[in-house]
């Protein structure tokens, strides 16, 4: 996405707002890497991995059919919201 988000940012004609595709993704997952290893605590990884999973379709969803760039960063931010939860209550199987 870093490679592309200026020809994005120019096709919505927000160059101004450019910085903040890439922001709004990080910002989200930075921000949710604590909750979603507590909310795995509570209600078990099978199912905080099926919940981030969905939340972050739900997020490139909405970054695929955005219509502005201002929609194009809500999805990025609730796309890495998801991510944040794949990130942290992935399987140990994951390590070799």
């Amino acid at each position: 996405m870093a490679t592309a988000q200026t020809n994005i940012a120019s096709v919505f004609n927000r160059l101004d707002l450019q910085s903040y595709i890439g922001t709004a993704y990080v910002l989200g997952s930075t921000v949710f890497l604590p909750i979603w290893a507590s909310i795995a605590d509570i209600f078990g990884r099978f199912w905080s991995m099926e919940a981030s999973l969905l939340i972050f379709l739900a997020g490139c969803a909405v970054s695929t059919g955005a219509n502005s760039l201002p929609m194009l960063l809500v999805g990025r931010g609730i796309a890495g919201v998801g991510a944040a939860g794949l990130l942290s209550v992935r399987p140990d199987s994951v390590y070799f």
